[in-house]
Order: C-alpha cells, then sequence, then structure tokens
C-alpha cells in the first residue's frame, strides 16, 4: 500500500508530497493541472518507466537537471519500505530500502501498480503487441520464471532473426529451432491457462454490471493451430528467408475480445469500451491479489470522462469489491455526492501544488 508520496522536480511539480489514505484517493483539479502526471509519477516508481513518454528529459522539471520520487511502502503486520528513483537525462537509479536495484523486476514485485489512462485503449484498439504484453505482464505476476522464459525467447528469436537478415547458411538459423520451439511451447502454454483463469476473472466481474455483455477471450497462438511449432518453422523457413524475420512463434501471437462471437469493438459504444478496459485491469489486479500477500494499487486516470452517470456507478461499485487500494484522478470534486459509499480522500491539485480537498 502506498502511504507517502514525494514529488521532486517532475513535470510541473516542484516539490510536492501526500499520505494516502489505505483504501480511496481522489485527485481533482482544472485541466493540466498535473492530475496525470502524478499518476505517472506512482506508475514511474512501479514499472521504472512513464506510460506517456520514452524521453527522461520531457519529465524533469524546466529549473532541474534531474528529478526525484519517492514512496513509503506500508506491508503487514506494520512493517514499511521504501522506494526511490532519480531521473536523469540519460539514466535512471532506483533505490529499495537505500539498497541500489538493477532490474525493474525488483520494483514490480514491491510495488504493484495497475493503470487505466487514455493510453490504456490501445489494449483493444492498439496493435498486437499491446495485448501480448497485457497478458505476459499478468502471467509475470501469477508464474515468475514465466517472465524469465520470455526474455530468453526473445534474446534467441533476435539471435535466429540476425541469421536470417545476414543470410547466414540454412544449417546456421535452423540451430537455433530446438530451444526456439521449446520455449514457445511453454509460453503458449503458460499464457492459454493464464487467459483461462482471466476468462473465469472476468466473467465474475462483468457480472457486477448491469447489463453488460458477456465477453468471451479467444487466444491465437501465432501460427497454425492445425500445425505444431516445429511445422510451422519448416513451412515458412524460405519466406523468413527472404524477409529476414522469423513469421511465426507467439511474438506474432495476439487476444480477441469478443461479445455474441464478434469484435467486442464493433458491439460496444466508446462507453462501454472504457468500461470493458477497466473491467480487464481490474480483473487482471484480482488475480494477483489472490496469489500474493501484497496489496495492488489501481490508477484511474480521469475515470468519469466517456462513462455516462450509470456506467461511472457501476465501476465505482466494482471497486468497493475490489479490497486494494484506488487513486482517482477527476476534473471535478463530485465523486462523493455521485457515490457516497465510495469514501474517499480528496487531494486537490493546482499548479504543481497538492493540498487537502
Amino acid at each position: 500500500m502506498l502511504a507517502k508520496l514525494h514529488i521532486q522536480n517532475f513535470r510541473n511539480f516542484k516539490d510536492a508530497a501526500a499520505e494516502l489514505d489505505p483504501d480511496s484517493n481522489v485527485f481533482f483539479g482544472s485541466n493540466a493541472a498535473g492530475k496525470t502526471s502524478l499518476l505517472e509519477s506512482i506508475f514511474f516508481l512501479s514499472r521504472g518507466r512513464s506510460f506517456l513518454t520514452r524521453n527522461y528529459r520531457q519529465l524533469i522539471h524546466q529549473d532541474s537537471d534531474s528529478a526525484l520520487l519517492f514512496a513509503e511502502l506500508s506491508q503487514l503486520e506494520n512493517s514499511s519500505s521504501r522506494l526511490g528513483v532519480q531521473i536523469k537525462p540519460n539514466e535512471l537509479l532506483f533505490r529499495i530500502n537505500q539498497q541500489a536495484v538493477k532490474r525493474r523486476y525488483d520494483l514490480w514485485q514491491a510495488f504493484p501498480v495497475h493503470i487505466v489512462a487514455a493510453n490504456t485503449f490501445l489494449l483493444l484498439s492498439g496493435p498486437p503487441q499491446f495485448r501480448r504484453n497485457y497478458i505476459d505482464w499478468g502471467m509475470f505476476h501469477v508464474k515468475h520464471s514465466d517472465y524469465d522464459q520470455l526474455l530468453l525467447f526473445q534474446k534467441v528469436l533476435r539471435q535466429r532473426n540476425a541469421s536470417l537478415k545476414s543470410q547466414r547458411p540454412e544449417s546456421e538459423i535452423k540451430s537455433w529451432n530446438d530451444e526456439y520451439c521449446r520455449l514457445a511451447n511453454l509460453i503458449t502454454e503458460s499464457r492459454v491457462s493464464y487467459i483461462d483463469e482471466l476468462s473465469s476473472c472476468l466473467s465474475e466481474t462483468i457480472a457486477f454490471c448491469v447489463d453488460f455483455p458477456a465477453v468471451k477471450v479467444n487466444y491465437r497462438q501465432g501460427w497454425k493451430t492445425d500445425l505444431s511449432i516445429e511445422e510451422a518453422l519448416a513451412s515458412s523457413l524460405m519466406k523468413d528467408k527472404e524477409k529476414g524475420f522469423t513469421s511465426v512463434g507467439p511474438h506474432r501471437a495476439d487476444v480477441l475480445f469478443r461479445v455474441n462471437a464478434h469484435d467486442a469493438r464493433t458491439r460496444l459504444s466508446r462507453g462501454q469500451l472504457k468500461l470493458l478496459i477497466i473491467l480487464l485491469v481490474v480483473s487482471q489486479l484480482t488475480i494477483r491479489q489472490n496469489m500474493s500477500s501484497i496489496r495492488g494499487l489501481l490508477l484511474l486516470d480521469d475515470l468519469a470522462s466517456e462513462l455516462d452517470p450509470d456506467n461511472f456507478k457501476q465501476i465505482l461499485s466494482v471497486i468497493l469489491q475490489l479490497g486494494c487500494q484506488t487513486i482517482i484522478s477527476m476534473v471535478g470534486d463530485t465523486i462523493s455526492s455521485q457515490y457516497g459509499d465510495l469514501k474517499s480522500r480528496m487531494f486537490h491539485v493546482k499548479h504543481g501544488d497538492i493540498r487537502p480537498g
């Protein structure tokens, strides 16, 4: 649980801090006040990256050469830990309890954060990579060794692609096949298992929403289902040699969300699509919480946008069932009047300053 947050020289925040409620928090303010930047800072502490930019310079206040982010986390049995990130234009420095951290992997484990923001719509509308990342992120929290397998697969894929691109002998290209196929099968098996669990959890979550249609999650593995990965590699070898990359495998997989056997994007309204995205993120958070003693944190940026009053109340009802900590950003401060059961600590964000609301 995020107990305290301190931001220095990040975006438009020169020096700001907040003590968070263990359950529900709402940051409100006008457009461009810094609400999204505040959520971005929390996300950065968890993932070691921004959800908006890869340019670190953009994250640093114009009057400074670096930005500092600090978080105090409360754990079970009154224990706590501290996270810190220093952001420089060409360098990131991470610390957990004053100890240097080299891998983002360790941040994820210590401080699991899930987010719904404007670009989360890419989960449905974007290319397959966004949906693969969503599934793989969920797999990581279920079984950490799956993440190691994925990293190893990516390394083998790069090596095989390098051989294809440089037109190396066929024997060299095929020398990567055994390990490639072994890892491809393991990753596919793990993804299918996770998607089965996700589908079940999503159905249970949708049940809290009145009149929301059932959603079926389908997985496309990245090669023809009537072929083994070994057979798919063999049949695509000539094409792969011509194009200089591997065209079949889990890196070509996709996830489809269907309503009444049709693409959900063609059957749901814009507001329903946002609600579906929130439900997908909530389902992933629920699975992770069921397997860990560490409470998750859900960030919801501009929650009320594109949700009519009924859908807005429905998603707040789902949030009440979660048992996780939530941080919501909104333009107005009317969340309590719209749904009185959600007791939130209110914060007013204005010109890079955070004050109790």
